[in-house]
C-alpha cells in the first residue's frame, strides 16, 4: 500500500475504535503479532494485549472523544496528533472513578505492512492526566 493509503486507513481505524467504540476494527486492521510500544504497562503482548488495553481505557472513559489535529505519513508509517476529552468513570492506574472531565494531548505512530498495523507507538500526556485526576501535584 502507498503511504497515502496507509494514512487513510489509519484515520479510519482510529476514528472507528475511539470515537465509535468499535473494537472489532482492532482484529480487522491489526496484525496478530503487533508490537505495541505503549506507556501503559501490565498488558500481554500482541493483539490480545492491545485489545485489553483499549477495552480497559474505553471502560474507564466511556464518553471518550478524540479530536485529531494532524495526520502525516512517511513510507510505511503514519503519525497522528490528537486531543482527547472524557469523563473519568472507572478505575485508572489505581485511582477510583472521580467523575472529573479530562482533556489530554497525545501522539501515535502506526507502522503498516500489507494493510495491517504491525507496530504501534503511543505517547499520551499521562502526567497531565494524573494531575487532572488529582493524583499528582500541580
Amino acid at each position: 500500500m502507498s503511504a497515502q493509503e496507509n494514512k487513510v486507513l489509519a484515520r479510519y481505524y482510529l476514528e472507528r475504535i475511539f470515537n465509535h467504540k468499535s473494537l472489532a476494527v482492532i482484529d480487522e486492521f491489526y496484525s496478530p503479532d503487533v508490537m505495541d510500544h505503549s506507556p501503559l504497562t501490565g498488558f500481554a503482548l500482541g493483539l490480545e494485549g492491545y485489545r485489553s488495553q483499549i477495552t480497559l481505557f474505553l471502560a474507564t472513559f466511556p464518553d471518550l472523544v478524540v479530536e485529531y489535529q494532524d495526520f502525516t505519513c512517511e513510507a510505511d508509517r503514519v503519525f497522528s496528533r490528537y486531543t482527547l476529552t472524557a469523563t473519568h468513570q472507572g478505575e485508572f492506574a489505581g485511582i477510583a472513578a472521580t467523575g472529573k472531565r479530562v482533556r489530554v494531548s497525545g501522539m501515535d505512530m502506526l507502522r503498516f505492512k500489507e494493510g495491517k498495523v504491525v507496530e504501534h507507538w503511543s505517547e499520551l500526556d499521562l502526567f497531565g492526566l494524573m494531575q487532572q485526576l488529582g493524583a499528582s501535584p500541580a
